[in-house]
């Protein structure tokens, strides 16, 4: 499958099943947390002067 010759809905369906298959893979459930508890950072630019 090429970047080029897909959909946006596609790839994520791709990336769902790649994430998925990591997941059983491991052994583990999928995460069951919420989007505002996930985990992360967010790196902003340091603003210009």
């Amino acid at each position: 499958m090429r970047v080029d010759e897909t959909t946006a809905e596609q790839r994520v369906a791709v990336m769902r099943e790649l994430a998925e298959a990591g997941w059983a893979l491991r052994g583990a459930p999928l995460p069951s947390y919420t989007r505002a508890d996930m985990p992360g950072r967010v790196i902003r630019p340091p603003e210009s002067k």
